[in-house]
């Protein structure tokens, strides 16, 4: 796990309609949390759960970047309706590459990371997964 190197394959799908908040849940998800800088969101595609085969996306990111961390989880990954303080990487369930500190995330713990620059605004990251080997990238 972490950040090992894996050759997935890419699909070119839109994410429209498919993203959603995970923690805080969309129920709990409101315009005052959006213009909350103090609390994290984390976002999700449940829609899509696979448990076999390669997997690739990528997430450009917009003005305001703050700590980002994107990645992967499993079916165990429990939404929250309320800010928990946890994240994606923060948990058993989750891993997560952070281009703020410059390291990978599993169960709440940083590890090293293998890219030297620090992510900024309009800065594009792939995620790729090879569930069958165990493997991912960033």
């Amino acid at each position: 796990h972490g950040c090992a190197t894996a050759d997935a394959g890419s699909t070119s799908k839109s994410a429209s309609g498919i993203i959603q908040p995970l923690r805080p849940a969309i129920q709990a998800y409101d315009h005052a949390c959006a213009n909350n800088l103090a609390f994290w969101l984390t976002l999700g595609a449940p829609y899509l759960k696979r448990s076999t085969g390669r997997f690739y996306y990528e997430i450009k990111f917009g003005k305001g970047l703050s700590e980002p961390q994107v990645g992967w989880a499993t079916d165990s990954f429990e939404e929250a309706d309320a800010w928990i303080g946890r994240g994606i990487g923060d948990d058993e369930h989750s891993w997560a590459a952070d281009g703020s500190r410059n390291c990978c995330w599993h169960e709440g713990r940083c590890g090293d990371a293998a890219w030297p620059v620090s992510w900024a605004e309009s800065d594009i990251v792939g995620c790729a997964i090879d569930i069958d080997r165990g493997s991912m990238q960033f």
